[in-house]
């Protein structure tokens, strides 16, 4: 038989993240259900809030099926979820119900299924370039909402509906998706984990602490920016605003690619230092120096490139770590934050625009945010060797292979003392 070429099976998953990173053009769809449809702002933000909670979930459970059956089988089910959604918003009608629940629940559960197989299935294939196959994987994912954002702006300035539009994409993902997934497969010879982390012990573990905090910053700063950058800059009256959109998204995509190369070159932990104190000076400083279109195009720009490293830089971590078997577990749990983030970053940005007319209390909030954790981050995180699975582990703390097959009565107990009682070895500083 054939042996896959694994650029082949790349370039197919770089097609997937394209197509459901439609999403983060939102505040394109967000801008003309405030202005046709009598949406306030922060009603124009609760589908979005609702996909990005959905999302969160699907990841973490698509990541288990994905480690059961495969990449197929996973892809399949998330862009039929996918694009059904994306089709039923156009059918029934225009609704804060309606959409929460089809580009909500459905478009986010099937997105949750698609983003995550990419990601797994890159490192698998390309486990000498782990973090440029992330950033690549992810970086698609942005470029989608270059895609999507031009489209939406051509097919509105032309007079067609907002429903027409959805239904359009959703036949388009359904179709797309579908036939790049019957190709998928994972590397031969490659086995799932059957040891997977414990929860007790990913909860216990400082460094996925530290992680996740400063994570759940750098998705709240970029999300509550990305679901409303339209509208902000209508706020400030800034003609042709809605470009911007295409542009934040170019350097969020293109920023990933950027990051993966950098974090192969600095690693991980600064590459994150420098992204958050970046984007905390850029948010915070943006009120006083945001006045025109070309600074309003900058400070898309900055904004995106720094989110973009949130994507890579942690997902890449994980990986280096803990090994790419137990990605689909701990990020899983980790991007629960998406959730969190997705659900108070937009809707704390709507809130902000009905309360007080401007979106400046939000983007400060943001710039808090982003500062606090990388200041938790600073005083939590200790640099590790790798530790990439449980034999790993065990060599490093010198523990009996024999004993660990413990009867099932015990063995969650001795799983979290395993991974809870590293020696001071393992680490250093």
């Amino acid at each position: 038989m054939r042996k896959p070429n694994r650029y082949l099976i790349l370039s197919l998953l770089l097609v997937i993240q394209m197509m459901i990173g439609g999403h983060y053009a939102w505040s394109i769809f967000s801008g003309e259900l405030i202005a046709k449809h009598g949406f306030t702002a922060a009603l124009s933000q609760v589908a979005y809030s609702v996909y990005h909670i959905c999302f969160a979930l699907a990841f973490l459970f698509g990541g288990r099926v994905l480690e059961k059956f495969g990449p197929r089988f996973t892809v399949l089910a998330g862009g039929a979820i996918f694009g059904l959604g994306y089709f039923l918003a156009g059918v029934f009608p225009l609704s804060v119900y309606s959409l929460a629940l089809c580009l909500g629940v459905l478009g986010g559960t099937g997105s949750g299924f698609c983003y995550i197989t990419p990601i797994a299935t890159a490192q698998k294939w390309f486990e000498d370039k782990r973090a440029v196959a992330t950033g690549a994987t992810v970086a698609f994912f942005a470029f989608g909402a270059v895609l999507i954002s031009f489209t939406a702006e051509r097919l509105l300035s032309q007079g067609l509906a907002l429903p027409a539009i959805f239904r359009i994409l959703g036949i388009v993902y359904f179709v797309v998706i579908i036939l790049c997934a019957l190709f998928l497969k994972n590397p031969a010879g490659y086995k799932s984990h059957d040891e997977p982390m414990p929860l007790a012990a990913i909860i216990k573990d400082r460094n996925i602490i530290a992680m996740t905090v400063t994570m759940f910053a750098g998705l709240f700063a970029g999300l509550m920016v990305i679901s409303s950058l339209k509208n902000i800059g209508v706020s400030r009256n800034i003609e042709l605003a809605g470009f911007a959109v295409m542009f934040i998204s170019a350097f969020n995509g293109a920023g990933r690619l950027l990051w993966g190369w950098i974090i192969q070159k600095i690693g991980e932990e600064l590459s994150i230092t420098i992204s958050f104190a970046a984007q905390a000076l850029v948010l915070f400083t943006s009120i006083y120096w945001v006045s025109g279109l070309m600074t309003f195009f900058v400070f898309a720009g900055l904004v995106g490139l720094m989110y973009a490293c949130t994507l890579v830089a942690f997902a890449s971590n994980v990986s280096r770590v803990y090994g790419v078997k137990h990605l689909t577990t701990i990020y899983g749990y980790m991007f629960l934050t998406n959730g969190a983030a997705g659900l108070s970053g937009p809707i704390i940005a709507g809130l902000s625009k009905d309360l007080t007319g401007s979106y400046d209390a939000a983007i400060i909030t943001a710039a808090v945010v982003c500062a606090a954790s990388l200041a938790v981050f600073k005083g939590m995180y200790r640099e590790v060797k790798s530790v990439h699975n449980v034999t790993n582990v065990l060599n490093v703390c010198n523990v009996n292979r024999n004993r660990y097959r413990s009867p099932p009565g015990e063995l969650r107990y001795k799983r979290y003392k395993l991974y809870s009682a590293m020696p001071d070895e393992v680490w250093h500083d």
